[in-house]
């Protein structure tokens, strides 16, 4: 023998009927809470929220002490004077009685150049080779930490 069951309720009574179903489960987790709220377990709960706010408090301490020693403490820099004195070493030119150059002496051979003699095409290639948002951050370019981390191999 075979009982067949027929729900003719409408969608909108289903619909009554779950909200109801949803209030009373609500309404009991309220009552649990309360329960608990008076037990022990409101105290171990307090006591964790005591141990996160430590915790954070403490890393806060750690970020700031980091920014403060790498941005604004000064006191254990080198001296600049020496890089700022600094020349590099020049051509010497031994000159004729015309003077016309008869012979250059130097153990490097190099020319300094300002950077606007240098063509916009020659800075934007090293640019390109070293760092393409040079102009737009402070020294330290932020957003590519992360990928240097994961090409880290430990």
């Amino acid at each position: 023998m075979r009982v067949t069951l027929h729900y003719t309720r409408s969608r909108g009574e289903m619909v009554s009927f779950l909200l109801t179903v949803f209030r009373r489960i609500r309404a009991g987790a309220q009552a649990a809470a309360r329960g608990i709220s008076s037990s022990r377990y409101a105290k171990l709960r307090r006591r964790s929220a005591v141990g996160l706010l430590i915790c954070t408090l403490i890393l806060v301490a750690v970020v700031a002490v980091g920014f403060y020693h790498i941005y604004l403490d000064r006191t254990n820099l080198p001296d600049l004077e020496a890089f700022v004195r600094c020349e590099f070493p020049g051509i010497g030119h031994v000159y004729d009685v015309n003077d016309q150059p008869l012979m250059e002496m130097a153990t490097e051979y190099r020319l300094v150049s300002k950077y606007e003699d240098i063509p916009p095409v020659v800075r934007d290639a090293i640019l390109a080779a070293e760092d393409k948002n040079f102009f737009s951050h402070s020294g330290v370019d932020y957003s590519r930490i992360p990928h240097v981390l994961g090409r880290l191999r430990m």
